[in-house]
């Protein structure tokens, strides 16, 4: 049986519902906030201006690589895109001011979920500039992120 609901729980119901989308970032109030996916819940803040999130990314997957089961839809991808690669870089010029990482110098989950986002964009072929590049080359670069790697994309053959 649930406990009583907590400070942390109150503070978030308080908040609009736009500000948050699960597993992704959301901005408010000129702070990040990276969200557990399984709860909801806020897991981490750092002050940042910007949203990005991975629902632009599915909207181009599902009306490009998913046409068949989707439709073409060109005006929602190109619109998709712009929105993806604006508020990416919004993000840049503030990674490099906070240090290595998108808390500092300190690896956290917001790194994770935002080198998801932009490896899906490499993918996709969406332009990233070159402080994102170096950001993504950087988190590539841990050995527990190659290792991640190996386990969702197993070598074929």
């Amino acid at each position: 049986m649930p406990g009583p609901i907590t400070e942390p729980e109150i503070d978030f119901l308080r908040r609009p519902p736009r500000l948050y989308i699960d597993g992704e970032f959301a901005a408010t109030d000129g702070r990040l906030t990276v969200l557990n996916p399984a709860t909801g819940l806020p897991l981490a803040e750092v002050p940042l201006a910007t949203e990005l999130d991975a629902g632009s990314l599915y909207v181009m997957r599902r009306h490009v690589g998913l046409e068949h089961v989707y439709g073409a839809a060109p005006k929602a991808v190109e619109a998709a895109r712009s929105y993806f690669v604006e508020n990416a870089e919004a993000m840049a010029p503030r990674i490099g001011k906070s240090g290595q990482y998108v808390m500092g110098d300190q690896f956290s989950v917001a790194d994770i979920l935002l080198m998801t986002c932009l490896d899906w964009a490499v993918t996709d072929r969406i332009p990233l500039s070159d402080t994102l590049h170096e950001y993504r080359a950087r988190v590539a670069m841990r050995p527990a992120y190659q290792k991640a790697l190996e386990r969702n994309f197993p070598p074929r053959g």
